[in-house]
């Protein structure tokens, strides 16, 4: 049954084309032959219509059922109106040149029927509401144009494959209800605003397309061959569907044009040089931005140049494309300008995110790469997402206000030097380089909690925070080898090492590692041109068990000058942590304290540096922890142990530290140096003062001093020792034959208070070894005040050593000091009584009257001995 009814279907549809005629208009009736002219159209009429195939040929009346085709224009006569005076059906057009003149069509309602072919050889216009369901060919080189007041009712697809298609109806009356396609050989025109209903597509396969400066909104719009011209597009386009162009002529949007779509797919575009692009933004408009929006759907690229043209016009908007959804690329594309002038006041050259982070997704390989440089502005932020690369250039700020995320695939920032690519950043599993310097702002903060690396190319930066919480940084391959600061805070607590690569300068102002597992900071020193540092700001340095390696430069290359961590703040410690050499010969290894007071607040466990301190600055150990040195240090400033432990290993040494302070409760550790610690500088001032402990054997030779007690003024060396304290000394204390002055000096504040040293193991006084005692400015010596200045639980050597004639004043013009100068007592008529000094024993002082005065008040009297301790 089903195949019954579809061949008697068939069969009539054939019969109905069989029937079909062309049929000729004759605009003159009264002359001999066929005219053009004006005339009525109707159904009624039989002398209007020649039918040349009919037999015998001649004249019928128009018949709507038959699907017949009008000709126009035989060459003679004037062509005119044409007035439908009824409905009128046809299945087909045919306009040929007239005599002269331009055919039109008005009236009343024109269907097309069957297939339809409006063949326009010549100029003609369609006044008349066209109806229908098949929609038409647009044929022939003519000019088809569709005017009128009142808007078509014709569905189906219109295609145009020859001459030119004008819709020119009145405004927002459609001229064109369905989807048009202009194919080789067509051309679209708009000659008036909002002529296609909203959800028609358009649909370029090789012919050309002019919007002029008309106004429209349409379903979508696809060309894959043909196109429009560059100079006449610069009306308000709204497609509520897909723009698509892949192929044909470059999308130009020329100045004050606006364009729209929810999806904007320019994959597959290939130009006709490698330096064509598939749009085009014009720029020299002064009361409107040139633009193209891209609506949700997202804007895709697989290989294409779109270029926004920059104008240095002051009063000129500029150009731009506005981004309300996401980028997908592949290959290789550029967002661009047409030339890097200076940008007019007025004007902009951007990309608009909007107000919501955009997500960029660049798939592929290395080779598939997506450059912006343009200006990337909007409220919203930025994600990169993809194995490709997204690169962010330009000779203009990007000035969106979101973060910028790395997700995958790669990031890099290569604007000329000095302008601005991202704000803060997160890199959360791809990989962020630099192309330049000087690429975000110097309040930026970047995160890091996963991702392969970062690559700095050699490049400078300052931004203010760093924050890692997992990924790889700034890694071995992160050619990290430019200038970088960090002015704010690090703060490391996982991912991978943090690398200054050979030649390069880092600073950080604060670091913070809490947290963090494994070698925190790897410093490299292969480089002939700089020593390659890290220098730790104000801020300091907090650690938690990490590692440190910093390397000399390798064994083959003698030119190499090696790397520095540089000290600007304080550090603290917990746990264990080590500052090591990695490798090579060459050059410096060190941690350079530079001219101040470093800190190292080593609050517990053992902080140890397998590298020397350097610099003029010093050391102050703080904290319950130990402070291991465990190679020779030649920093010259001062050392101050207050808390914990500052501890030599066998090999460790402060030696050339101008002062050397262990205050109460504090231990200064040389206990594993074999020989002890030798302190004996040829030159300038030294003291060891402090009323700590120092474990080990302590030498004291050359300029240097023991000064026991407190200190005012710890910025002061004139004032080391000059409060009351005892030092204690584990170990042997020798004073070396070398030392051309004072070696130590002890103060006697008050009757019951005086500066001691104790030593728990032998002590050695030589000829050169001079001791000195004073009273402190506010003591009054009184009879029978006694103290106990040193106190040694070994054996005694004092070959040499001369304690000066017993019973003295102890002014100095005596000439009977000995190697003991003891304050003068001749203002209060007492003296100093000197006895021996045995192994085990200690130094008592005790103030006696002088022998005559003894007598005179038969008082007491002022001895002054070494009494043996029991």
């Amino acid at each position: 049954m089903i195949f019954r009814t579809s061949l008697f279907l068939a069969l009539l549809c054939t019969h109905l084309s069989l029937n079909a005629a062309t049929l000729t208009w004759d605009g003159n009736i009264s002359t001999g032959g066929l005219q053009d002219g004006t005339g009525n159209w109707d159904t009624t009429v039989t002398d209007r219509w020649y039918n040349a195939a009919s037999v015998p040929p001649g004249y019928q009346a128009w018949n709507n059922a038959n699907g017949d085709t009008a000709v126009f224009g035989v060459g003679s006569g004037a062509a005119g109106t044409v007035t439908l005076t009824t409905a009128i059906t046809a299945g087909g057009l045919t306009f040929n040149t007239p005599g002269s003149g331009t055919y039109v069509l008005s009236g009343n309602t024109l269907t097309l029927a069957g297939t339809p072919i409006i063949a326009a050889n010549a100029a003609v216009d369609i006044k008349s509401i066209l109806a229908g369901t098949a929609g038409f060919t647009k044929n022939g080189t003519g000019n088809l144009t569709l005017s009128g007041a009142d808007g078509n009712t014709l569905t189906g697809k219109i295609t145009v494959s020859g001459g030119t298609l004008t819709t020119a109806k009145s405004v927002n009356v459609d001229a064109i209800n369905d989807d048009i396609e202009v194919t080789t050989g067509g051309t679209f025109v708009w000659g008036a605003n909002n002529q296609i209903d909203d959800a028609a597509d358009v649909i370029i396969s090789g012919g050309t397309i002019t919007f002029g400066s008309r106004n429209e909104t349409i379903g979508s719009y696809t060309q894959t061959s043909g196109g429009m011209s560059s100079n006449n597009n610069s009306g308000i386009i709204d497609i509520k569907g897909t723009l698509a162009i892949s192929g044909g002529n470059t999308l130009t949007i020329n100045s004050r044009g606006q364009w729209s779509a929810h999806t904007v797919d320019f994959t597959g575009y290939v130009g006709a040089s490698s330096t064509t692009a598939v749009l085009v933004l014009g720029s020299d408009n002064a009361s409107t931005v040139t633009r193209l929006s891209v609506g949700e759907g997202g804007l895709k690229l697989s290989g294409q140049i779109l270029k926004l043209n920059r104008t240095a016009n002051s009063t000129f908007k500029g150009s731009e494309l506005l981004l309300g959804g996401n980028v997908t690329a592949t290959g290789v594309n550029s967002i661009t300008y047409n030339e890097a002038v200076t940008l007019g006041a007025a004007a902009v050259n951007q990309v608009n995110m909007g107000n919501a982070t955009r997500t960029w997704t660049i798939n592929g390989d290395d080779t598939s790469i997506t450059t912006v440089e343009l200006a990337i502005v909007g409220a919203g932020g930025l994600t990169k997402a993809g194995t490709g690369t997204l690169v962010l250039g330009g000779i203009d700020h990007n000035t969106y206000a979101g973060v910028t995320t790395v997700s995958a695939g790669r990031l890099t920032m290569k604007k000329s030097a000095g302008f601005n690519a991202t704000g803060d950043i997160l890199v959360n599993g791809g990989t962020l380089s630099w192309g330049n310097s000087d690429q975000i702002p110097d309040t930026a903060t970047i995160t890091v909690t996963s991702g392969p690396m970062f690559m700095l190319g050699r490049f400078n930066e300052v931004f203010a925070n760093y924050v890692q919480t997992g990924g790889t940084g700034f890694a071995s391959g992160s050619n990290n080898a430019g200038v970088v600061e960090i002015t704010g805070t690090a703060t490391l607590s996982g991912g991978g090492t943090l690398t200054v690569n050979s030649g390069g300068t880092m600073t950080i102002n604060q670091l913070n590692a809490t947290g963090f597992s494994g070698t925190l900071l790897n410093i490299g020193g292969n480089n002939t041109s700089r020593v390659t540092s890290l220098t730790i700001g104000p801020g300091g340095m907090t650690l938690s068990g990490q590692n440190i390696t910093i390397a000399k430069g390798p064994d083959n290359n003698s030119a190499t000058l090696g790397s520095e961590l540089i000290l600007k703040g304080t550090l603290t410690a917990t746990g264990n942590n080590n500052f090591n050499l990695t490798s090579g010969s060459y050059g410096v290894a060190q941690i350079n304290l530079g001219t101040g007071q470093r800190t190292f607040a080593i609050n517990s466990g053992t902080t140890t540096t397998n590298l020397p301190m350097v610099g003029s600055g010093g050391v102050i150990k703080t904290g319950a922890g130990i402070l291991q040195f465990n190679v020779a240090s030649t920093y010259t400033g001062k050392t101050t142990v207050s808390g914990g432990s500052l501890t030599l290993a066998e090999t460790g040494s402060i030696a050339s530290s101008n002062w050397i302070q262990v205050d109460a409760g504090a231990v200064f550790n040389v206990g594993s140096l074999t020989s002890g610690f030798t302190y004996a500088p040829t030159s300038g001032t030294k003291i060891i003062s402090g009323s700590g402990s120092i474990t080990g054997d302590l030498h004291i030779g050359g300029v240097a001093q023991l000064r026991p007690g407190t200190t005012s003024d710890n910025l002061d060396i004139s004032t080391a020792g000059d409060g009351i304290g005892t030092l204690s000394i584990s170990g042997d204390l020798s004073f070396d034959a070398d030392a051309p002055t004072t070696v130590a000096q002890l103060q006697i504040l008050n009757a019951s208070a005086a500066d001691k040293i104790t030593i728990g193991g032998d002590l050695k006084l030589t000829a050169d070894t001079f001791l000195s005692v004073t009273f402190d400015d506010d003591y009054v010596p009184m009879k029978d005040h006694s103290w106990t200045l040193i106190d040694w639980a070994g054996l005694l050597d004092d070959t040499g050593f001369l304690l000066g004639t017993n019973n003295r004043t102890g002014r100095d013009l005596d000439n009977n000091e000995g190697n003991l100068n003891l304050p003068d007592l001749t203002e209060w008529g007492l003296l100093w009584d000197i006895g021996a000094i045995n192994d085990g024993g200690s130094l008592v002082v005790t103030i006696v009257p002088e022998p005559s005065r003894a007598l005179l008040l038969g008082l007491g009297f002022f001895w002054l001995g070494w009494r043996r301790r029991r």
